[in-house]
């Protein structure tokens, strides 16, 4: 978990759009949580650009960040099968 959200965050710390994938919503809130630490520690201007997607999410929720992602808004996205 610590791995994949230091490769997540370092990724989205050079502008690289992300998805990382995990098996359960419990390692998506993680690997975000983590990556944020990460960001609002070295580069808190990108922490805003990185969000969350999962199925415990209400429509309007995922819509929004779905959104968000295709337009090129956010830089990072973690995220289960739901995506």
């Amino acid at each position: 978990i610590v791995e994949a959200s230091n490769l997540f965050a370092a990724l989205v710390k050079k502008r690289v759009r992300t998805l990382a994938f995990c098996k359960v919503r419990k390692l998506v809130e993680l690997v975000l949580r983590y990556a944020l630490q990460d960001l609002h520690a070295s580069a808190p201007e990108l922490a805003p650009l990185i969000k969350s997607y999962r199925g415990g999410y209400t429509k309007q929720e995922r819509r929004a960040v779905e959104s968000e992602l295709f337009s090129g808004r956010l830089l990072g996205v973690t995220a289960t099968c739901a995506l």
